[in-house]
């Protein structure tokens, strides 16, 4: 089935990137994929190399010295007439630049412009340095990630610089887009990493928390320390079981669970860290190495799948009676241990092919890329789809007949690297190109560079 498509939703946006790193390039990004035209405004060359940042597909560049009266008033005249300006910068360091938000919505009343700091603006942290990891820490997201009695561990930088930061600095963009679509008024977006990252672990919290709005005494802090399970070692084969369970063996189990245990159903969050459901705790949530040195990640939450797993694994029904059991866990997770131990990813891929239970190789970037892994825009709009990733995409907004595949993979000709790899921009590069575009200006007539940064014009500065 064909059908015609639009340009993509953002095609007449026009952006403004201060740059940075990681969260105001992500939202940049994601406006760029969506057909914005986005004109990152660099330091001039002479005073600093290209921002080290890999975030540019669809992008150009302009090297403007901000400090300098002809490269300010450059700006002053893009911010006229652009929609969205996106600063990355700690608190106040536009307002010493003179580029306060007031003196920015005075010039051009529609103007959005999207602040994305660390800490709280209003909060004890305000002005001190951070980076993800703290942001993360401040929010008290941290404390819940991590495996029990270890230290807290960080995701990498994804939940503050990405999720806390970019995406939710993303998302006040379309919000004001949306507000300014019915008031005709810009207005100032505010993102901070340490509230981002707080809204994304409402469910983690309130599940932590509880309806009451404190936490039962006996989970502990959730530091990891308090509430574990004592274990000792078993007779058989020096194995760890709970201190309750170390007379039992995973065959009588089941009576016991039905004749001298109540199975908890307990929050998902409830307990302290590494010990819930979905926090490595539970070892049908968790991965698994293989006999390769590979993995295998199970997600195995609801009966029917675990019972898909249990067997693929070619393990006894009665683990399924058990289960909900915590005192199983900590055997259960070491059968599963050795079972995914005695055979390569390949063969449990094998195994598990076709079967719904929530069993997955856990594939390396590498190894997709070589499969022919194709990278994509990260929402599928069927009638006006984002520009493609990959080389090959079909025609952008023309609004011809395309084939449903190119509305998956997005309009247009893809980028250099197809999304595996990334392009460092160049300082400039493009950006007379854009100015074109946008003012209808030409270099040395209108624009000029000096000292490796672009500015007005002497007659036009002062007009």
């Amino acid at each position: 089935m064909t059908m015609p498509l639009d340009p993509p939703p953002l095609t007449s946006l026009w952006v403004l990137e201060l740059a940075g790193l990681a969260p105001a390039p992500f939202a940049a990004l994601a406006l760029a994929d969506y057909g914005a035209t986005v004109l990152r405004i660099d330091p001039p060359t002479t005073s600093s190399p290209p921002a080290p940042d890999v975030l540019t597909r669809h992008k150009a560049s302009l090297p403007i010295n901000l400090k300098s009266r002809s490269g300010h008033a450059l700006f002053l005249s893009l911010v006229q007439h652009v929609d969205i300006l996106i600063d990355p910068f700690r608190p106040l360091v536009l307002e010493r630049l003179g580029l306060a938000p007031t003196v920015l919505l005075k010039l051009n009343p529609r103007l959005i412009i999207a602040r994305i700091v660390g800490f709280r603006r209003d909060g004890p942290l305000a002005e001190r340095a951070g980076h993800d990891i703290n942001y993360v820490a401040a929010s008290g997201i941290l404390s819940l990630l991590g495996r029990s009695g270890q230290p807290p561990y960080a995701p990498s930088n994804l939940l503050a610089d990405f999720g806390g930061g970019g995406m939710v600095a993303l998302v006040g963009i379309l919000l004001a887009l949306i507000s300014r679509g019915v008031t005709g008024k810009g207005q100032v977006v505010e993102a901070n990493m340490e509230d981002g990252v707080g809204y994304l672990g409402t469910m983690a919290r309130l599940g932590k928390m509880g309806v009451s709005g404190r936490a039962d005494a006996a989970a502990g802090s959730g530091d990891g320390d308090g509430g574990s399970t004592a274990v000792k070692k078993s007779p058989r084969k020096g194995r760890m079981m709970p201190k309750a369970a170390t007379n039992a063996t995973i065959a009588d189990l089941p009576g016991r669970a039905a004749d001298k245990a109540q199975r908890r159903k307990e929050s998902i969050w409830s307990n302290p860290r590494g010990q819930n459901l979905l926090d490595g705790g539970c070892p049908y949530y968790d991965c698994y190495e293989t006999k390769d040195s590979r993995f295998m990640a199970v997600g195995a939450l609801e009966p029917k799948f675990f019972a898909q797993l249990i067997h693929g694994l070619d393990l006894p029904d009665r683990i399924l009676i058990t289960r909900e059991d915590r005192v199983t866990w900590p055997h259960l997770r070491a059968l599963f241990a050795r079972t995914f131990k005695s055979k390569t990813r390949k063969q449990w891929e094998a195994i598990f092919e076709g079967k719904d239970a929530c069993c997955t190789p856990v594939l390396s970037l590498e190894e997709m890329r070589k499969s022919g892994y194709e990278q994509r825009p990260m929402v599928t709009l069927r009638g006006s789809p984002g520009l493609a990733i990959v080389g090959g995409g079909g025609n952008e907004g023309t609004g011809t007949d395309v084939e449903r595949s190119t509305v998956e993979a997005g309009q247009g000709d893809g980028v250099e690297g197809d999304g595996w790899t990334g392009k460092i921009l160049q300082a400039g590069e493009g950006g007379e190109e854009v100015l074109k575009l946008w003012m209808g200006w030409t270099r040395d007539v209108d624009v000029k560079v000096v000292d490796g940064g672009w500015e007005m014009v002497e007659a036009r500065s002062r007009l």
